[in-house]
């Protein structure tokens, strides 16, 4: 009897979880703003940079928002 009602438990715990996932998905929403570049922050580490004895590598610059044209 307890073998029975805990292979019936497998069926529907599985399918709880299905519906659940496919439900926690939000709303694909359309971009408004890109990123660039924020230049005026690169250029202001890399000038403070020039006095120390560093030398800069950047691996992921900084970004900003920006609005869509």
């Amino acid at each position: 009897m307890k073998m029975r009602m805990s292979l019936m438990l497998v069926p529907a715990a599985l399918a709880g979880l299905a519906l659940s996932g496919c439900a926690a998905t939000p709303p694909v929403e359309p971009a408004a703003k890109n990123y660039e570049v924020d230049m005026q922050y690169v250029a202001a580490v890399e000038r403070s940079a020039k006095r120390m004895p560093l030398t800069i590598i950047w691996v992921n610059p900084p970004e900003k928002k920006v609005e869509k044209q």
